[in-house]
């Protein structure tokens, strides 16, 4: 029962890649819920992320090839079964959506787990734009990353730093 409504959900999805990747993260949750999928609650859906987030084990209800499932894999399963969820309350097959408010409340966790960014300093924003005026796509990639970088660094329009580098 559980694959033939995951089965409709997908069918409205045309990439492989796609339905491969929502058919997995809707595995991993129909192995932690079993049947009681269409009675669960905002409780199950809780223990489903600890249970994530627990390192692979004995107490852990999900086969994992890796010790631990990071933040954006978890977020990414909460979304795919948010979705699912929503598909199943507009067809009325349930009246409420357990991972409703939840996918949007992990946003926080991954805030916390998120890379830092990496940037040109100054001095290498400015050796970039003084450089030579080569005709190359590389050197038209570097140059269209240093006008958006200066976009973002002084909250100016692209087409001002685009003059501004172009010159």
């Amino acid at each position: 029962m559980f694959e033939n409504r995951v089965e409709k959900f997908l069918s409205v999805y045309d990439s492989d890649d796609t339905k491969r990747g929502y058919r997995s993260a809707l595995r991993s949750w129909h192995l932690f819920i079993g049947e009681r999928w269409l009675e669960c609650t905002v409780d199950d859906v809780e223990d489903f992320i600890n249970n994530c987030r627990k390192d692979r084990g004995q107490e852990s209800r999900l086969p994992c090839r890796s010790n631990r499932v990071t933040p954006q894999t978890i977020k990414r399963k909460l979304i795919i079964c948010k979705m699912f969820y929503d598909y199943l309350r507009k067809r009325k097959e349930i009246s409420e959506n357990p991972f409703a408010d939840l996918a949007d409340e992990f946003d926080a966790s991954k805030e916390a787990s998120k890379r830092p960014t990496r940037a040109l300093t100054n001095e290498q924003l400015q050796q970039l734009l003084e450089g030579p005026d080569l005709l190359t796509k590389a050197d038209s990639t570097l140059r269209q990353q240093a006008i958006e970088l200066l976009a973002d660094a002084t909250d100016r329009p692209l087409e001002e730093c685009a003059r501004e580098v172009i010159g």
